[in-house]
Parts: structure tokens; sequence; C-alpha cells
């Protein structure tokens, strides 16, 4: 099921302000479902994920990680390194499996890298929002389904604020159980179906976005009273 939004000019900003706030004071803490709860998205029930995509989430489609995908992503599992490194290197080639399977259904496999004027309210396309609640639904899914030994599912981490000069941006984060690094698995940079990048999280901070579109206002996440089923 796919569900729609009527844009809304003050709930966009005020949504927008919302966002920034609670990763300025919120951070690394709390689950993954906080972030769920906090912006009224849907998180994930069981194997069923909801996907985000035309830009702060204003298409929301429901897809079943089935069976048959459970055990490509244990095949993939099963071929790395039985270490930390491994399970990360895991990871991106499970994401990239799961948005190559996904985007055949919910039509993002046309969704291009980084973030472009054209791609607001595009349902085909994925903004920084869009990729790191999927993301995170993934991760989520994997957790539950026991294939994550050596990291845990964290709540999705923004950096950039405007006041700092920099445009905010979100990244899906795991977090090694021994330890406690944070990682950033971030898919916003690459085009559907490719690895995401996996950085520490503390350089995540500090990369280079070298944006190209300086002038397209931040999306913000889309109010859960304007997505309509």
């Amino acid at each position: 099921m796919m569900r729609t939004l009527k844009n809304n000019k003050g709930l966009f900003f005020a949504a927008t302000a919302t966002a920034i706030l609670a990763g300025c004071v919120s951070g690394r803490e709390g689950a993954p479902t906080d972030f769920f709860y906090n912006f009224e998205l849907t998180s994930p029930r069981g194997n069923l994920v909801t996907v985000c995509s035309g830009y702060g989430c204003r298409f929301e489609t429901k897809v079943t990680i089935n069976d048959q995908d459970m055990d490509r992503l244990r095949a993939i599992f099963a071929r790395v390194e039985d270490s930390e490194a491994g399970e990360r290197k895991a990871v991106q080639s499970a994401i990239a499996y799961l948005e190559t399977r996904v985007g055949s259904e919910t039509g993002t496999s046309a969704d291009r890298a980084k973030i472009e004027a054209r791609g607001v309210g595009d349902r085909t396309q994925q903004d920084c929002i869009d990729e790191s609640t999927n993301t995170t639904s993934y991760l989520i899914v994997m957790e539950a389904n026991g294939l994550l030994k050596y990291h845990k599912v964290r709540r999705p981490e923004i950096r950039g604020y405007w006041l700092d000069g920099r445009w905010p941006h979100w990244t899906a984060v795991l977090q090694a159980h021994e330890g406690g690094n944070e990682w950033a698995i971030d898919s916003w940079w690459r085009d559907n179906g490719e690895d995401p990048i996996v950085i520490s999280l503390e350089d995540w901070y500090e990369f280079d976005e070298q944006r190209e579109d300086p002038d397209i206002p931040f999306p913000g996440i889309t109010p859960a009273a304007s997505r309509q089923s």
C-alpha cells in the first residue's frame, strides 16, 4: 500500500525544525524505534517494512521481506569473515540487495544518488531522511532475525544545523557490542542498489558533502497528518 501527501508549507518548516532539534538534543541516545515514534513514521513490524520515498517520507509503501529474501540475506552474511568488519561488509551487501529487491516493487530502483531539485515529490527518488529511515528499517529486520552478532541498531543520527554552516543530513547507525564504536551506514551517497558508505560515525560528522545543490531547502520529515493511505 502506498501513502501520499499534500504539501503544507507551515507544517513543512515546523517538521524541519523539529527534526533538527531532535537531532541536537537526542543524538545517539534512545532506541531506533524512538526515531519512528518521534516523527510518526512506521517502524518495522516483523519482516514488514514501510519504505519511504519522495523526499521527507512523502510516500510510504509497505513491503514484506519474504522468506526468499531472508535466505538471500543469510547467504550474504555466511560468506563473510566472522568478525565486526566482516559483519559490516555483509551489511553493505545486504542493504544493496534489499534496495534492489524493494526498488522493483516500489519504483525506487530509479533512485539517484544524493539530492536534486527535480527529486522533491518524485516517489521514485529518496533523500537522506528516506534513505536513513529505510536503511534503519532493514537493519532492524536483520537484527530481529539474528543476523547481527557484533552490532546493534541505533537510532538515525543527524549532523549540520544550518547555524553551523552545514545542511542537515541523516544516516542510519550501527554500534559495535564490544567497545561501543558507532558506524554510519549511509545509502544517500550512491544510486539505488549500490553498497552504502560505511564509515565511523566520528568521521561521518566531518565528511564533506560537497553539495552541488545549495539552493534546495531541506525537506524535513513529512507530517503524519499529511500522509494518506
